[in-house]
């Protein structure tokens, strides 16, 4: 019995070893640094979404097939998020989210059938966290706005109406303008 015991313990150390040394790989246990930047110009062909913030995936893909069957190439995504959903409702919660054109593309997409955002280049509170898998995304999201949060009180600057964040293929970039 004693020797079950010792490995029954010896597995869930196992077990709990690798679940911790998962999260560190996703990032969990890393530092987070703000740092102020100018970010953009960017060209945002997106679709509006009114509801929780979770459930805009596929938002997103709605946006890029319909770019790439009309032969454009949109490889990157972004998305502007419009309210805090630990104040705000989450079915009153508003976000544009798609696929980011080149600034070719900008001037040749037909703004008729597309909505386009141009968001000019500013400066912005920035976190950037590594992308690993889609997990990468609930961790980013629960340490970048807090990082940010602290970071613009810590600076006193004021509430922004929005966030923005930009994935690309090996990180997400999560950033909130400076507003003085």
């Amino acid at each position: 019995m004693v020797k079950f015991i010792k490995y029954l313990l010896a597995i869930i150390v196992a077990i709990v070893l690798l679940f911790a040394g998962y999260l560190w790989y996703l990032g969990l246990f890393s530092s987070i640094t703000v740092d102020e930047r100018a970010m953009g110009p960017y060209a945002l062909v997106y679709q509006e979404y009114v509801g929780s913030y979770n459930d805009v995936g596929p938002v997103f893909d709605e946006v890029y097939n319909k770019l790439v069957s009309d032969g454009i190439d949109a490889t990157l995504s972004m998305g502007v998020y419009y309210g805090n959903p630990d104040v705000v409702d989450e079915l009153e919660l508003k976000s544009e989210v798609g696929s980011l054109i080149d600034e070719v593309q900008a001037t040749l997409i037909n703004r008729e059938k597309y909505s386009v955002k141009d968001i000019d280049q500013e400066q912005y509170m920035v976190v950037s966290i590594p992308f690993k898998n889609s997990l990468s995304y609930i961790i980013g999201v629960m340490k970048a706005y807090q990082a940010i949060e602290a970071y613009r009180l810590l600076h006193g600057y004021s509430q922004s109406e929005y966030s923005i964040e930009l994935y690309l293929p090996d990180k997400t970039y999560y950033m909130m303008p400076i507003v003085q």
